[in-house]
């Protein structure tokens, strides 16, 4: 049995991916291909195998004996996909997005892919690693860990905190080192179809249809309100999870519609020097121009900030009094905003 190890990384379209493979397991069933649904009672539920890479990390209730038991009941099948962003980052022995910023982080990464690679080491393993722009990857990832409450603090702090998740070439070696070799895309060349380009690049038949995009990032300067506003220091953190649904919501997207698209860079200066280290060392794989180029900033002024803070208090308001039944929230926006005038 061949395994075809899909190891990320974080925003280069794994959801979308994910989700495409979990929802036509009958289409890749017929082509000689077997996507596992979820063995673990606790992932049932998700598109992705990332309790396969959490049972590795030895600190989760799953456990390598779980994931080995699981594959053993595909033994059958040709060849088995396993997509998970989370093996591109996690340790053994710590929980995942814990221990970025230790000095023997790469050690740790090392212990953990050669558990993975022990574990299934009675099959024919092809792991396959996407990396996407450094400058858009940075900054897509931070505002992803901000939203899932994973980091709280600015963006130069988590450039430093995640800095081995920045080192391409490192990251490359590493998986070829526990599995002797990895196959390296480019999240650029398969992103007008995320899921059939993917399958074509690796060898296998794809799908007709294209990949709906899935976990688009918000606005930078919401990403940025949330950071603010999340700080453990701020009064009223309480309301975390809620601020954290508000900022994907179309009315928040609206507050900046107007506006140009904004980066947390400082100028463009940086921001391409930031890539440059990202993929330095890194062959075979070419980056276009970056979506950042050009970008506003991100940071917000006090003003701003205050219009985001009434914006979240109408649309909390409406919230809580419509309860769990679904309403648009700007017409309480709108209402409210009539009545002050």
């Amino acid at each position: 049995m061949r395994i075809i190890l899909h190891c990320g990384t974080h925003k280069t379209g794994t959801s979308s991916i994910q989700y495409v493979l979990s929802s036509r397991r009958d289409e890749l069933h017929q082509a000689g291909l077997c996507y596992p649904a979820n063995a673990h009672r606790d992932y049932a539920a998700q598109n992705s195998h990332n309790w396969i890479a959490k049972a590795f990390t030895g600190v989760y209730d799953c456990t390598k004996d779980d994931v080995a038991e699981a594959l053993r009941r595909h033994a059958g099948s040709p060849t088995v996909i396993l997509s998970s962003e989370d093996l591109s980052c996690s340790l053994l022995g710590f929980r995942l997005w814990a221990g970025l910023d230790r000095d023997d982080f790469r050690r740790r990464q090392r212990d953990y892919l050669q558990v993975v690679a022990d574990t299934l080491g009675a099959w024919e393993v092809h792991p396959v690693l996407v990396f996407r722009r450094g400058d858009e990857f940075a900054q897509s990832l931070y505002q992803y860990l901000v939203r899932k409450d994973h980091f709280t603090g600015s963006f130069e702090a988590f450039l430093n905190y995640a800095r081995p998740l920045f080192e391409y070439r490192e990251q490359a070696r590493a998986i070829e080192g526990a599995f002797g070799r990895v196959d390296l895309l480019s999240y650029h060349d398969l992103a007008d179809d995320i899921c059939g380009n993917f399958l074509a690049r690796i060898g296998l038949p794809g799908f007709e249809g294209g990949s709906p995009r899935r976990n688009r990032s918000p606005d930078a300067r919401l990403t940025y309100w949330l950071a603010t506003r999340n700080d453990r220091e701020v009064p009223g953190a309480a309301s975390r999870m809620e601020r954290t649904i508000f900022v994907t919501t179309a009315g928040a997207r609206s507050l900046f519609a107007e506006r140009p698209r904004a980066g947390f860079w400082p100028d463009d200066i940086a921001r391409e020097a930031f890539h440059g280290r990202c993929v330095a060392g890194l062959d075979g794989i070419t980056f276009p121009k970056s979506a950042l180029a050009d970008a506003g900033s991100a940071v917000l002024g006090a003003e701003d900030l205050m219009a985001v803070d009434r914006a979240f208090e109408i649309w909390r308001a409406a919230r809580r009094k419509v309860g769990a039944r679904r309403r648009p929230w700007w017409r309480f926006w709108r209402n409210a905003s009539e009545r002050k005038a």
